[in-house]
């Protein structure tokens, strides 16, 4: 009995090592199997990011480049101590719609008859009407969807003449300076007098 035991422990013994190789090689698969998975992946995600990357790389060129908004004031003639016309150019890529202007900064630095120091921030008007505003009296090289306030559009290339009225009469002997900024962040300055 004892060597029919001994038979049996042994035959237990190599059923048992049976399973545990098979183990090992099942547990071996799985992590081959997920390790290249993991790879698989990371190397997917890796391709994703640097795609959209390169997307948003392309995108925010193309956009810097169309939106690339630029203005030139050429010219300011005073009318009178509280009038002065402006002429003003459209010179970059972007076109700029009549019912945005109240979006667009002039800020007329100057010094008054009174020898005060003056930061006039006009506001936009298309009636014309108070101090210290602005408006379109007429634009230059229109052709395409002509400013007539609160319609039509700033075409690039395009010009206009805007008048400026003022509370406080602007001494014209001594240094002003305009500066104009557009809704996209572009602006100019044009120094006059003294």
């Amino acid at each position: 009995m004892r060597i029919r035991s001994l038979s049996q422990r042994a035959g237990k013994s190599r059923k048992s090592d049976g399973a545990g190789y098979s183990t090992v090689v099942a547990t071996s698969l799985c992590l081959v199997i997920l390790t290249s998975l993991f790879f698989y992946f990371a190397h997917s995600l890796t391709y994703e990011i640097f795609i959209h990357h390169e997307i948003n790389y392309c995108m925010t060129k193309y956009l810097s480049d169309y939106y690339k908004s630029d203005v030139r004031i050429y010219d300011i003639v005073v009318v009178n101590q509280t009038r002065l016309y402006a002429y003003l150019n459209n010179t970059g890529n972007v076109d700029i719609r009549a019912r945005d202007f109240d979006k667009m900064d002039l800020i007329l630095v100057y010094t008054s008859t009174t020898g005060e120091f003056v930061v006039a921030y006009l506001r936009y008007d298309d009636s014309g009407l108070g101090s210290d505003v602005w408006y379109v009296v007429e634009s230059y090289n229109d052709l395409v969807s002509p400013i007539n306030p609160p319609n039509g559009v700033w075409n690039p290339n395009e010009s206009m003449k805007v008048e400026i009225k003022l509370e406080k009469p602007l001494n014209a002997t001594l240094s002003y300076a305009l500066v104009v900024c557009t809704p996209y962040g572009a602006s100019s300055i044009l120094t006059r007098g003294g």
